[in-house]
């Protein structure tokens, strides 16, 4: 992605500027329904960590994906209890900084808007 070694400004731009590409992209398909019911489901990464035989089986019943095979759902379910006992990765050492939060929330704005978040919660930062 680099001719050169990139530097911490560098990287931070790259990943602003991806997520503007990405995530306006996705809303955009949606406003224009190109993503639509029939070929687009959207789920939470708690739905799919909590739930995630249900949650695979919504997306296959949102998408017409069904199918009468019942190997099919042994194996969904067997590999779904192969992920009992699975934890998420905590950083709660880790904190964005006010100003890069600022940023973030600066540029990604209609993004957080376009998925419902509420912009006006406490910045969760810490001081630099």
């Amino acid at each position: 992605m680099f001719l050169q070694k990139p530097t911490d400004s560098m990287l931070q731009e790259y990943i602003l500027r991806q997520g503007e590409i990405l995530i306006g992209e996705h809303l955009r398909c949606k406003s224009e329904k190109i993503l639509h019911d029939k070929n687009h489901v959207e789920i939470s990464f708690d739905q799919l960590t909590t739930r995630p035989f249900e949650t695979v089986q919504y997306i296959y019943e949102k998408l017409d994906l069904t199918s009468n095979d019942e190997g099919i759902a042994r194996s969904l379910k067997d590999e779904c209890s192969k992920l009992k006992g699975y934890k998420r990765n905590k950083f709660d050492n880790i904190k964005l900084g006010i100003e890069l939060t600022r940023t973030i929330q600066t540029r990604w704005r209609s993004h957080f808007i376009g998925y419902g978040y509420d912009l006006d919660r406490k910045l969760q930062c810490k001081k630099l």
